[in-house]
């Protein structure tokens, strides 16, 4: 199956979230939504169907202070997608709730 973002689906395919594969053929592309969600596309319209998924790396527990996860450029900048989107919602509730304070900064000698 060819991975797509859910941008390029909807761009692709107009109809991507009534399509099935009555109408489109079989099961071809699937988009991630979230670190722990996917799609696929077309729909399975009968249901029922085995979904094989291979690639799922086991967790890698973090115990110490210092302990870190290396991560592939694919996995990364996934991380970095959802913190980015994190902080757009978050972002404008914390200026509301909490005003900044003001600093003065200096340059120079």
């Amino acid at each position: 199956m060819e991975k797509y973002s859910l941008a390029k689906l909807a761009q692709k395919h107009r109809n991507w979230a009534i399509d099935t594969n009555q109408w489109q053929g079989q099961v071809a592309r699937w988009f991630p939504l979230g670190l722990t969600t996917f799609g696929i596309h077309p729909l399975d319209a009968n249901g029922g169907g085995l979904l094989e998924v291979q690639g799922v790396a086991p967790i890698t527990p973090l115990v110490l202070p210092d302990d870190v996860v290396q991560l592939n450029d694919e996995l990364a900048e996934i991380l970095v997608e959802y913190a980015r989107g994190r902080l757009m919602l978050k972002e404008p509730v914390r200026r509301l709730t909490r005003p900044v304070p003001r600093t003065r900064t200096s340059f120079g000698p």
